[in-house]
């Protein structure tokens, strides 16, 4: 019996104690629960209120600070993501909002203004008689935030930003291409051009310089000087589309007139020239003034059609030079006539062009063999004899037969 009691005693304890274990089991889920929540909430309520408490050192640096400090633009991004953030909280009806929605108003008012200030100042600028305005210009994508800031918070101001530097903008881009202009009218020459000024044409003779290589010179300086300037205070886009344009207007027409010159010289006939001597010929002239102009141009901008262009001209000059030598009935005369075009047009040709440019090349090397043939021919009458010697045993020589030059020494 007293063993009964004992296990009943036993069995009631232990039933108390599992009971005490369920009742611990549940407090302990309960608290999870609660701690889980409390967690949440927290992670919640503190991001809100990052996102809506404004920190003291943003209030003291939007309203002292200058707009060019780092610290003025790292701020007014914080502030900007505070705007945001609090327009988007008052739609979902956060009471909490009201709290700081005047404090981020009268930061925004004082931030737009001192970046209204300061784009206006740098904007005025540019109006300064004689400024690169492409250093305050580069200045400003520095500070590019502010014109998004004010994009997305003050529309107005921006626009009246933007209307600012257009026209301003836009009168000196005007200024510099009426300068340009203007200064492209003043290039004038005494004789103009006109269309059948050809190298070949008879009519046009009294003319030192071709309408095309007038043409093409004053693109050359249009290029190295007024363009250069133009440039200079252009934006490299603005430049570059003008250029681009102005290219595929004019090529065209250069590459038409280049084959038209080609073709006059290769109707010429000397028979119809008047009267030849041994002077350098007119159209050789013309030749080489228009040819150095071209290669001089082609050097700095160089183009596969006009070069294969300037070749074949040079070999329709050097034709049109050999078939008028022909006309004289001596070889001395035509050696004169020869030598004497070869080195004006090569004289024309290395004070414009490289040295080693394929024309300056060419005419060199007929220049030194015609001037060969002429020293030969000058020489032959009273040292002939002499000269086929010297030739014989030149050749000798250079053959190695030694043997048969001791043999013609005897003889």
């Amino acid at each position: 019996q007293r063993m009964e009691q004992m296990l009943s005693a036993f069995q009631c304890d232990l039933s108390s104690i599992s009971s005490e274990i369920r009742t611990l089991q549940e407090q302990s889920v309960a608290m999870n629960l609660r701690l889980k929540n409390r967690r949440a909430v927290r992670l919640q309520l503190g991001q809100l209120l990052d996102e809506l408490v404004v920190p003291a050192a943003m209030i003291s640096t939007i309203l002292e600070a200058p707009v060019t400090e780092p610290e003025f633009l790292e701020q007014l991004q914080e502030l900007n993501g505070k705007i945001n953030s609090v327009k988007e909280q008052a739609f979902r009806e956060t009471v909490a909002c009201a709290d700081v929605q005047h404090v981020l108003e009268k930061l925004k008012i004082k931030a737009v203004t001192k970046i209204r200030e300061f784009v206006l100042q740098k904007i005025y600028s540019f109006r300064k008689p004689m400024t690169n305005y492409q250093i305050p210009q580069n200045a400003l994508l520095k500070y590019r935030f502010f014109y998004q800031f004010l994009l997305g918070n003050e529309r107005t101001v921006a626009q009246e930003l933007r209307e600012q530097y257009v026209d301003t903008m836009s009168k000196i881009y005007l200024s510099y291409f009426k300068s340009y202009t203007s200064r492209l009218m003043k290039i004038q020459y005494e004789e103009v051009a006109e269309k059948d000024d050809l190298m070949g044409v008879e009519d046009t003779a009294k003319k030192d310089i071709l309408g095309l290589c007038v043409g093409m010179m004053r693109m050359g300086r249009v290029r190295g000087g007024d363009w250069g300037h133009l440039v200079i205070t252009l934006t490299p886009v603005i430049a570059r589309v003008y250029w681009d344009t102005l290219l595929e207007i004019l090529w065209p027409r250069f590459e038409h007139i280049l084959e038209l010159n080609i073709q006059s010289i290769q109707s010429t006939d000397p028979q119809k020239l008047g009267f030849l001597d041994t002077r350098p010929h007119y159209i050789t002239r013309r030749y080489a003034e228009f040819s150095s102009a071209i290669v001089s141009i082609n050097q700095t901008f160089p183009n596969e059609k006009t070069h294969a262009l300037l070749g074949q001209l040079q070999v329709e000059v050097e034709n049109f030079v050999l078939r008028v030598a022909a006309e004289f009935s001596s070889r001395k005369e035509q050696l004169i006539f020869l030598i004497n075009n070869y080195d004006m047009m090569l004289g024309v040709l290395m004070e414009r062009a490289v040295e080693e440019s394929k024309e300056v090349e060419g005419f060199q090397q007929l220049l030194s063999a015609r001037t060969q043939e002429f020293i030969e021919e000058i020489l032959s009458p009273p040292f002939g004899g002499m000269i086929a010697f010297v030739k014989e045993a030149e050749a000798l020589l250079e053959k190695g037969q030694l043997e048969r030059l001791r043999g013609e020494e005897g003889k």
